[in-house]
């Protein structure tokens, strides 16, 4: 028997309720981890999702596919495991409360446009049962800055994704933006990935 993804309407809410900024019209103080991306960061994300159906791995509340949406991407899943969060509801928007494995496990066949990752957590442990869901999306959108002393994602993670072909970039202090495709990778290594491809697993 599949496990139970399904919400407690209870614990969404709409929209319009979360509203902060201008901006990022839908961000929560509990999200804003996505905000972090620069306009132009932002517009070539909703660029590669346009009119695509969209999974965001790790998407907390839903806000950031929320956003993605309302820009133009076609349905979206938002798939978290935390527990007592308010997930937004939206048109085209479906959530699943549940790990990683678990999903993977209930879908496996299940495939995506778009992968998302924002700020992926650094737990091997975690981050590892995500590598399945991204074999299952034909691109796949990283978010996040890896540093001296800041780390996204596990090593596996990493060597997933370098082996993938990188489409584009835009390296920024404070966030960068790294979207792949499906094809083997042809281009060299940037900073980022060379700062990921040095994590140390937890």
């Amino acid at each position: 028997m599949r496990p139970d993804y399904r919400l407690n309407s209870k614990k969404a809410m709409k929209c319009r309720f979360s509203m902060k900024s201008k901006l990022h019209p839908v961000a929560s103080k509990n999200t804003r981890y996505w905000t972090r991306a620069t306009p132009a960061q932002l517009r070539l994300i909703e660029a590669f999702c346009a009119g695509k159906e969209i999974v965001d791995l790790g998407g907390r509340d839903g806000s950031f596919a929320c956003h993605l949406l309302s820009a133009g991407a076609r349905r979206a899943t938002n798939l978290d495991h935390s527990k007592g969060l308010h997930r937004i509801i939206a048109k085209n928007l479906t959530h699943h409360a549940g790990t990683f494995a678990g999903y993977h496990a209930a879908f496996p066949n299940r495939r995506w446009d778009v992968g998302i990752l924002s700020w992926p957590v650094k737990f091997a442990s975690i981050i590892g049962a995500v590598i399945p869901i991204l074999n299952n999306c034909e691109t796949v959108v990283y978010l996040g800055k890896n540093s001296a002393s800041t780390q996204c994602g596990s090593r596996d993670l990493w060597e997933h994704l370098t082996g993938r072909d990188l489409l584009t970039h835009i390296e920024r202090n404070v966030a960068s933006v790294l979207i792949y495709g499906g094809a083997e990778r042809t281009a060299e290594l940037i900073q980022e990935e060379e700062w990921g491809l040095k994590a140390l697993d937890y």
